[in-house]
């Protein structure tokens, strides 16, 4: 007997893990060869995917679907994929001007001061992020590269470029010194 949309909804909202697992059984491939042909990555669909349904888990109490069940986790998951590919662009053309200021800056000596600033910003950094961002900066390794070294998903290290380079501006805007380059 196959369980329906709403049995296992009403299930998972009262906390029932196995009418869960159930849901993730039945559609976990399929959302994900689904999110493949919109991200051509199988490897950020799965994460995109296991996001959507580690979402669905968390906030099973207040689970509201309006729609049948299936067409509810497509529209989801086609809604986390689109988000993906937008915060990824705007990373890339985030990485894609500090590459350019770099490259910019590099034609030119920066200043003692802001090289100073600059090393005690990148020593405040967790250690993993500044293991990623010297790797990838000053070592010029790529990001999968970076990922089979660390054995973690390039997604992760995207994640920790983005985030140091964030938390660097923020050093240096604090310390004031862009005022001098």
């Amino acid at each position: 007997m196959e369980v329906t949309g709403s049995i296992l909804t009403e299930a998972i909202k009262k906390g029932d893990y196995i009418a869960f697992n159930q849901l993730f059984s039945k559609y976990y491939a399929h959302l994900c060869a689904y999110v493949f042909k919109i991200t051509d990555d199988y490897s950020t669909a799965e994460d995109i995917v296991q996001e959507l349904f580690v979402k669905i888990w968390v906030t099973r109490s207040n689970l509201e679907i309006s729609t049948n069940l299936n067409n509810y986790l497509f529209v989801s998951a086609r809604n986390h994929a689109f988000n993906y590919l937008r915060q990824e662009n705007n990373r890339r053309k985030l990485l894609e001007k500090v590459h350019l200021f770099s490259n910019e800056s590099s034609q030119e000596i920066a200043p003692p001061e802001f090289i100073d600033a600059l090393e005690k910003c990148i020593d405040k950094l967790p250690s993993r992020t500044k293991q990623v961002l010297l790797m990838n900066k000053f070592k010029t390794m790529k990001l999968n590269e970076i990922s089979l070294e660390l054995q973690t998903s390039v997604k992760t290290i995207k994640n920790q470029l983005w985030k140091a380079i964030k938390m660097l501006r923020e050093c240096l805007t604090d310390s004031e010194v862009t005022q001098i380059v």
